[in-house]
């Protein structure tokens, strides 16, 4: 199973965006790895931010070729994530929104959580936290037949 893992991150400085380098992500990458999940992170790719039409090209064959798509929306996000997600939902690719409450694009109104309209709209399952997402790769990794 191949998992794309949509995020913002500094074009200039690959390498810090990468998500081995985010503390938060190590967990969820170690416990996809013990699935045998293949994780595909746009900020470990060599293109550089000056070739914008192959970095264009890379992340989009790097969706359509995933089972699942993964966004961190923990903030707010670039356009290029937003193309990914619809992108992928177009494709009938499943698309996995890690939301936390009080984030841009998750927030309580009149005591009800409001989910932007686009990310509801986009996606196959919302979750406040990694770990929670992570249990859902999980289970489709379970539940799936691979070829």
């Amino acid at each position: 199973m191949r998992v794309y893992v949509a995020h913002s991150f500094d074009g200039s400085n690959l390498a810090a965006g990468r998500l081995e380098n985010d503390p938060e992500c190590l967990n969820f990458l170690n416990r996809l790895k013990q699935q045998n999940v293949e994780v595909i992170d746009p900020a470990a790719s060599l293109i550089p931010r000056t070739l914008p039409g192959e970095r264009f090209e890379y992340c989009l064959s790097a969706v359509a070729s995933s089972d699942a798509v993964v966004v961190l929306a923990r903030s707010r996000l670039g356009i290029g994530v937003g193309a990914e997600m619809m992108y992928a939902h177009m494709h009938n690719i499943r698309v996995y929104v890690v939301c936390p409450m009080d984030s841009y694009y998750r927030t309580l109104y009149e005591g009800e959580s409001v989910i932007h309209s686009f990310v509801h709209g986009l996606s196959t399952g919302v979750f406040s936290t990694l770990d929670a997402c992570a249990g859902a790769i999980e289970n489709l990794v379970s539940s799936t037949v691979m070829p």
